[in-house]
């Protein structure tokens, strides 16, 4: 499964490198604009400062495998669709929590150079500040998996857990 933004009229060639990683055996591909080769330009200053930092916590305090993990440009194996429960309800957070989730079990993610700028029309719907709870959630799961040594045994017994409760 690909997510790909609505208002990228830009990245399209991206989709064939991502497709590329995957054959390879990736379970997550995602497009980082953090990387050699990516970019952000035009973004509005607290927009930019917010991304750069979360993506430079999870990549080096919560050691995940991506420059980027703030990107909705991803690219989901059947595996990762099928075999872990999605929890998130808001905005873009199924995003960040398929990919701790990915880590914490120990999935293979790579990432491919990504361009992103400021759209040119239209108004963003993300809301930074009502959705913050839900990606801290998975900062903290992140950060668990690295700092608490939880892996893939704790990763199997959360997603019964999900999966039990859900059937309730």
């Amino acid at each position: 499964m690909l997510t790909f933004p609505a208002d990228d009229d830009y990245n399209a060639p991206k989709i064939n490198a991502m497709y590329e990683k995957a054959v390879a055996g990736f379970d997550i591909v995602c497009g980082s604009r953090f990387m050699r080769g990516g970019c952000m330009t035009g973004c509005p200053w607290l927009k930019a400062i917010l991304v750069r930092t979360a993506s430079f916590f999870m990549y080096y305090i919560a050691r995940v495998p991506s420059h980027d993990s703030t990107n909705g440009l991803r690219l989901f194996s059947r595996r990762v669709i099928e075999q872990i429960p999605i929890e998130s309800q808001v905005g873009f957070a199924y995003s960040i929590e398929l990919l701790v989730k990915c880590q914490r079990l120990g999935w293979r993610i790579g990432e491919v150079p990504f361009s992103w700028h400021e759209r040119k029309a239209g108004k963003s719907r993300f809301q930074t500040l009502r959705w913050v709870p839900a990606y801290l959630h998975w900062v903290k799961y992140a950060m668990e998996t690295k700092w608490l040594g939880k892996g893939p045994a704790a990763a199997a017994a959360e997603s019964e857990s999900v999966r039990t409760t859900s059937l309730k």
